[in-house]
């Protein structure tokens, strides 16, 4: 399921771009599309406070609580992967959209075409991002876990446990390969690094990092080891490209 959010404060705004998404996913049908709708921004966040997970975010730039450049940050915050579309009446916040990775900026009245040809594009770049994935072996059989949806992995006693954003951990059965070689897919991904000789973690998903470790968005508490004190740096380095 393709979980579009859309957040206008204007209600006939957010009615008729909810009206142009919804002829969008009666046009792909394959893509089974779920449009959520917000008028206020704050109700927005606290969806993502509750590790509500969207594709497409479809925001305003002008809105009284919060603008949509600051929504745009905090989104980014959590989630790089995200598909982040701006609709304005004024171009002049489109340069400054793009330093949270927007994928493209949208003058009001939105047009059928042109809303259908960015989300067109935003689903080229979904496709891409799904294709990335960790294949575990467990006992329901393999599963294959998309990467934005793993926020750590932890190797113990020859099996591999995966920690997922919505709260759940896979366990595989005994592994006869080593951590080293399963992680390798991941660290070749910008967004992991690791932490110690048993642990990998997605560093979207850290909320802070202190002495004892990574402090995940579920609580969890990741230790960084001495052989792997770099992972602090590696993180620094990840939040400042991400402003």
């Amino acid at each position: 399921m393709l979980q579009i959010a859309i957040c206008d404060d204007e209600a006939e705004d957010l009615k008729r771009i909810s009206h142009l998404a919804a002829a969008y996913a009666e046009a792909h049908p394959e893509l089974n599309i779920a449009r959520s709708q917000f008028l206020s921004p704050c109700n927005l966040l606290e969806m993502l406070e509750k590790n509500r997970h969207f594709d497409i975010y479809l925001l305003d730039i002008l809105m009284p609580e919060l603008d949509g450049l600051s929504v745009g940050r905090v989104i980014r915050e959590s989630d790089s992967s995200a598909t982040i579309i701006y609709l304005s009446f004024s171009s002049d916040y489109a340069v400054e959209s793009y330093r949270v990775r927007a994928q493209d900026y949208l003058l009001k009245p939105v047009t059928q075409e042109a809303l259908f040809a960015t989300l067109d594009e935003a689903i080229k770049t979904i496709d891409a991002e799904d294709a990335r994935r960790l294949v575990m072996r467990t006992k329901e059989g393999a599963q294959t876990i998309p990467f934005y949806q793993i926020a750590y992995v932890e190797s113990y006693e020859h099996r591999f446990f995966c920690g997922l954003t919505d709260g759940r951990v896979l366990e595989s059965k005994t592994q006869r390969v080593s951590f080293s070689h399963f992680i390798k897919p991941l660290l070749k991904d910008g967004r992991f690094v690791q932490t110690s000789v048993s642990y990998v973690v997605n560093m979207q998903h850290i909320r802070t990092v202190n002495g004892e470790g990574c402090r995940m968005a579920d609580g969890t508490t990741v230790p960084i080891t001495r052989a792997y004190a770099d992972a602090r740096n590696a993180y620094l380095a990840y939040l400042l490209e991400m402003r």
